[in-house]
């Protein structure tokens, strides 16, 4: 399944996210920073991964979880190849709207948990390695305001997963078409980011390039940021192995363009599952 369009445009609005490793745990902390005074919720969405066996019966279409203490149950979104830790398994993500839970303020530290996870200690991954199912990779919450006081544009949201393990080029509609802009402030979700083995930092993991249409923003060679995209940065140091990633840089989107591409690059080989792409066009 690819990444198709999962919430309808919002106009004059911007966007933040941020995430948690939820690896040998099924539990994190999700700090939501950045959202400015007098901002105006207008959707607030709660991605998750992980990956699950891969039998007949599938995975399962609904899956509740908690955020602050609050069930919440989100949807089966897509199905991709597991990220390279067990060969009998399967890639999922789910999404639940949070609305509800999001105060005023919308900014602060978010405690997610009850979702699924064979192991539940926070142990190393590396050190107390167990991939029987169900591993647990990540979670992001994505919020989506509306201020007075700041430039706005038109946001848009689109969901996997997939999959690459050497490149792979995500094509994403814009409905309506891309406004008038001159910045961009994207953002990009997804697992199994790691530094290597643990904090082993390897080389041929950390040099992952990601590419929007022409322009590189992140990874070796890049004139923006040098730093990959895919170094488990929610669960840095440890458990890693997720990715919630936000960047903002000079337009690179035509107005009035119908689509938009992110290429992602891994010289060396790396598997991941980039899952969540949010673009606000200002």
């Amino acid at each position: 399944m690819g990444f198709k369009e999962f919430l309808p445009t919002f106009e004059r609005a911007e966007h933040i996210a941020n995430g948690t490793n939820l690896r040998n745990a099924g539990w994190g902390t999700v700090r939501l920073r950045g959202v400015p005074p007098r901002s105006t919720l207008l959707n607030a969405t709660l991605y998750w991964g992980l990956i699950l066996p891969n039998d007949t019966a599938g995975p399962p279409p609904f899956m509740t979880v908690t955020i602050e203490g609050h069930r919440t149950t989100g949807a089966l979104i897509g199905i991709a190849r597991e990220p390279c830790w067990n060969a009998a398994g399967i890639y999922v993500l789910y999404a639940a709207n949070v609305n509800a839970f999001i105060p005023p303020a919308i900014n602060g530290d978010y405690q997610v948990d009850c979702f699924p996870s064979k192991v539940t200690t926070a142990e190393n991954p590396w050190e107390f390695v167990d991939t029987g199912f169900t591993m647990a990779e990540g979670a992001s919450l994505v919020v989506i305001f509306t201020n007075p006081n700041i430039l706005l544009g038109n946001v848009y949201t689109h969901t996997g997963p997939a999959y690459f393990d050497n490149t792979i080029t995500i094509n994403h509609n814009l409905n309506p078409v891309a406004p008038p802009n001159s910045l961009l402030r994207h953002t990009r979700i997804g697992a199994d980011g790691q530094v290597g083995g643990g904090l082993i930092s390897l080389l041929p993991t950390t040099d992952e390039r990601t590419f929007i249409n022409a322009l590189q923003i992140k990874g070796p060679t890049s004139p923006l940021n040098g730093d990959s995209d895919w170094n488990g940065d929610d669960g840095g140091p440890l458990n890693q192995l997720w990715d919630t990633h936000t960047d903002e840089f000079e337009s690179v989107i035509s107005a009035g363009a119908a689509n938009y591409t992110v290429r992602y690059v891994s010289p060396n080989g790396d598997c991941v599952n980039p899952s969540v792409h949010v673009v606000t066009i200002k």
